[in-house]
């Protein structure tokens, strides 16, 4: 898994390739925590993440959760038909709210 991270403005965008699993989750942890400070505001672009497993879907709790602590936003871009699937199973598309892409998303968080 590959993590890269843009800022557009007062918005971070957070692309994550590849696998969200046991093995990535913790190193995704580790970087992403640090960024969530008072009233941040972000979009988790899955566009390229092709599996999430419990410890990635753990992660989006742990990043949902800190967010609403410190005041912050999350919402996810991008979602492939199979995370989806398992986002919407798992109740975790109630959690964030979704966008079909970075654009979308860039513009419902910018009108807030």
């Amino acid at each position: 898994m590959e993590l890269s991270i843009n800022e557009i403005g007062n918005i971070k965008v957070i692309n994550v390739k590849g696998r969200l699993d046991g093995n990535t989750s913790p190193k995704a942890q580790e970087e992403l925590i640090p960024l969530l400070q008072s009233g941040t505001k972000i979009i988790i672009n899955m566009a390229e993440c092709d599996y999430v497993s419990s410890a990635g879907l753990r992660l989006l709790l742990v990043i949902a959760k800190t967010l609403k602590s410190k005041g912050g936003k999350g919402v996810i871009a991008g979602l492939l038909a199979e995370v989806k699937e398992v986002m919407e199973m798992t109740g975790f598309d109630r959690m964030y709210e979704n966008y079909s892409d970075t654009d979308d998303a860039l513009k419902a968080l910018n009108e807030e």
